[in-house]
């Protein structure tokens, strides 16, 4: 059963350029696995914009945006080894502090799915429990 669901498009440059005049932003934003696997990609621009969107998405599906005790940090992209050779790494989300006890409370999980092209970042984020019928 879904829950919730949240989606965000991010304009890549313009992540860039915050990025590049504030960078005290990425340790407010990202935790250092995130930073640390987005920069051993070059350029490492489009992974910082799809995890950025990975975590507004998440924020979207549990219904709190930047509010309501969930912060940037309480959201971390990681990747799982691709499923098939020369398949793309598979995201996933670890939820820690209010975003990890909303999503506990609800019995849930968190799906995510991000992509990147040209100028933009997107992600998907399906918020959902597991039912035992289809009622």
């Amino acid at each position: 059963m879904i829950l919730g669901l949240g989606t965000d498009l991010v304009d890549i440059a313009e992540l860039r350029r915050r990025l590049e005049r504030t960078p005290e932003i990425r340790a407010q934003v990202y935790d250092s696995t995130e930073i640390a696997w987005c920069e051993a990609r070059l350029p490492p621009w489009p992974w910082l914009a799809e995890c950025f969107a990975a975590k507004e998405a998440v924020m979207k599906a549990l219904g709190t945006g930047w509010a309501k005790g969930v912060t940037f940090r309480d959201v971390v992209v990681h990747w799982s080894p691709a499923p098939s050779p020369g398949g793309r790494e598979q995201p996933r989300v670890h939820l820690t502090g209010e975003a990890a006890e909303r999503v506990a409370a609800q019995e849930a999980e968190v799906k995510l799915s991000l992509s990147h092209d040209g100028n933009y970042a997107i992600a998907l984020a399906v918020l959902s429990r597991a039912t035992d019928s289809l009622h």
